[in-house]
């Protein structure tokens, strides 16, 4: 599990904030990444916490509204739907 936080967090860099590219410099691509991180904690809503950004779901107390879905959770609904279908139909 924490692998594929990893994997999809590099993604999300590498896509969202072009990551995917050389710098010319080990300080150069430190400093894009202190920015991009601070970026995506700081000033980036996120469906999963309310569409708050994470500094500001950190802050808070009780359950967050995730404003999406798991692949698991649509399958389900999926079935469900088909199910009621079924039965009147």
């Amino acid at each position: 599990m924490e692998n594929a936080v990893a994997e999809r967090m590099n993604g999300m860099l590498k896509d969202s904030f072009e990551l995917d590219r050389t710098f010319s410099s080990f300080e150069e691509a430190q400093q894009f990444i202190l920015e991009a991180i601070t970026y995506y904690n700081e000033r980036r809503p996120h469906s999963s916490c309310d569409k708050l950004t994470p500094k500001e779901a950190s802050e808070r107390t009780g359950p967050l509204k995730r404003h999406w879905k798991s692949y698991s959770e649509k399958a389900a609904a999926k079935a469900e739907r088909e199910a009621a279908k079924g039965k009147g139909g």
